[in-house]
């Protein structure tokens, strides 16, 4: 799965969705940004790149069900889930899912 494949399966949640920042903030929306690119090699070439990615939802909703649809999603297409964890922004009032992944 490519990071566009990423972006675009992320769409079909049915939320806002943004690179690397939402500038309008709605009360629900998913932002993700690639962070580490690892090239996987063989025989001395590169045959592919390892991007992992950090998916962030936003919510005010408590026990917000995109939370799980965003695991269904990824999981569905065979997107690897390293890490998940949850906090609480008290400057925004944000429900905060963060979800990092790996695709290639």
């Amino acid at each position: 799965m490519t990071l566009q494949d990423l972006r675009d399966l992320l769409g079909t949640i049915g939320l806002p969705i943004a690179h690397y920042e939402m500038l309008d903030q709605p009360d629900r929306y998913i932002v993700w940004a690639e962070y580490i690119c690892s090239p996987l090699c063989a025989d001395n070439n590169q045959s592919e790149i390892l991007w992992k990615v950090q998916i962030d939802l936003f919510t005010k909703t408590e026990y917000d069900p995109a939370a799980e649809s965003v695991v269904e999603a990824l999981l569905k297409n065979e997107v690897a889930i390293i890490d998940r964890s949850t906090t609480y922004e008290t400057d925004t009032g944000y429900i905060h899912h963060i979800y990092d992944v790996e695709v290639t």
